[in-house]
């Protein structure tokens, strides 16, 4: 398993983009949906559920996962599928329900996200 590491002007860039979007959250006034796994060894989903209570606009929902780790809702491999299905699921209707779309179909998960390396 290769490891990346992450450059200081990254990591200062990304700590200041997120202490930006902390001052500002209760101004927000777009629908705010927060998708997180429990698990999560990276971020605590407890900034989710932080980040939904500080949000300004009065459409806002936080859907935690009690399955998965760090971003197996949009590629965690064959043993996820179900989540990621149900992510995708949770999704599309939560949009569809803003913009009077049909939600897409469970099945619509790509091949390509469902790897056999993870």
């Amino acid at each position: 398993i290769g490891r990346s590491t992450l450059r200081v002007g990254t990591a200062f860039q990304l700590i200041k983009a997120t202490e930006w979007m902390g001052a500002r959250l209760g101004e927000m006034r777009t629908p705010f949906l927060v998708m997180h796994c429990k698990h999560d060894q990276v971020t605590s989903s407890a900034c989710s559920e932080q980040l939904y209570a500080q949000a300004g606009v009065e459409d806002k929902r936080v859907e935690l996962y009690e399955e998965g780790l760090h971003a197996e809702l949009l590629h965690g491999g064959p043993s996820k599928r179900l989540l990621m299905e149900r992510a995708l699921a949770d999704a599309s209707a939560w949009l569809a329900l803003r913009s009077r779309a049909t939600p897409l179909p469970v099945s619509t998960v790509p091949a390509s996200t469902v790897s056999a390396s993870t």
